[in-house]
Parts: structure tokens; C-alpha cells; sequence
């Protein structure tokens, strides 16, 4: 079963993305996939500090206890991410929830990024997002994990990259 997309329908009215640039008209079908993946990119990007905030009320007022028996079964049962990922949107929310200037540096750069960011102390943000906007964009992937360990040093910690930052015990 194929799921429709939104290009069959109307644009505009879906996303609020115009077809019209600049008196430039998209093109191709791939020219509108690529802008709506971007727009919705952006927009799970924009809501990552919200779904922390809701995510860690619930976990601070245990509110999940009404019908589940721990936070890992009221995330999984719920959501399409797993506890890791839940406490990760949780230390964001937490991290960057009241710098949103300093989130909106590091955002464009991804969740991966977000979330590596995590193991950097705060006083350092600001520095290694401004590294990181040099980085050509071919070097990404590697040139984030060589910044990342760089400022994460400073305090003598060292993040594994291959898999999520590990998590504190937490329950």
C-alpha cells in the first residue's frame, strides 16, 4: 500500500510552504519532496524542547503511574522513541529550554548534534557552535564528533559517539 502524499493535495494549504520562490517555480516532484522534507525537518527540530518539557512534567509528577507501571512502558507504549531517546528530549529541554538563542545556533545542524551537544558543558556551547558553523559541509559528520570531544575534554569526560550518550539512572 503506497501512502499519498501531501504533493497530490494542495501545498500551500498543508504546510504553508508556497510553491512560488522569489518568482521562481518549483520545478519537479523532487524539488517539492525536497522543500516539504526540509519544512518538516525544521518543524520536529522546533518541537524537540517542547516534547522535553511535556516529557519531563510527566516524569517529574509521575503522572505516568495512572496507567503504566514505569516511564520506559509509558514511552514506548505511546511514542515511536524509545526511554534513551525520551530523557534525551528531556536534557535538552532541560539544557537549552531557557537559551533558546543558544539552541537556535546548534539546531541546523541536527538532532545528532543536539544530543551530542548535551555531553558539553554549558560555558563552551556558544564556542563549539560557532566551530561548527565552519565545518564544510562534506566534514560534517566527523568534524561535530572532533568539536564535541575537543570541548568535552575540557572537563575530562569523553562521550561515545557510536551510540546515545549514556543515560543516569534515573528511576
Amino acid at each position: 500500500m503506497r501512502i499519498k502524499p501531501l504533493l497530490d493535495t494542495n501545498l500551500e494549504e498543508n504546510t504553508g510552504i508556497k510553491k512560488e520562490f522569489g518568482g521562481l517555480m518549483l520545478t519537479t516532484k523532487l524539488d517539492e519532496q525536497i522543500t516539504l522534507i526540509k519544512h518538516y525537518e525544521k518543524t520536529f527540530i522546533n518541537n524537540v524542547l517542547q516534547i522535553g518539557s511535556v516529557l519531563a512534567e510527566i516524569k517529574e509528577t509521575k503522572s505516568y503511574k495512572e496507567k503504566y507501571k514505569s516511564f520506559e512502558e509509558f514511552v514506548e507504549t505511546n511514542f515511536s522513541f524509545t526511554r534513551a531517546y525520551a530523557y534525551n528530549y528531556i536534557d535538552l529541554y532541560k539544557k537549552y529550554g531557557q537559551n533558546v538563542k543558544l539552541f537556535d545556533k546548534i539546531k541546523p545542524y541536527g538532532i545528532r548534534l543536539l544530543i551530542m551537544s548535551l555531553a558539553v558543558p554549558d560555558d563552551y556551547i556558544e564556542e563549539m557552535a560557532d566551530e561548527i558553523s565552519q565545518i564544510q559541509r562534506g566534514e560534517k559528520t566527523k568534524g561535530f564528533e572532533k568539536i564535541v570531544k575537543r570541548f568535552t575534554r575540557q572537563v575530562g569526560s569523553e562521550p561515545d559517539y557510536l551510540e546515545n550518550l549514556p543515560l543516569k539512572e534515573r528511576e
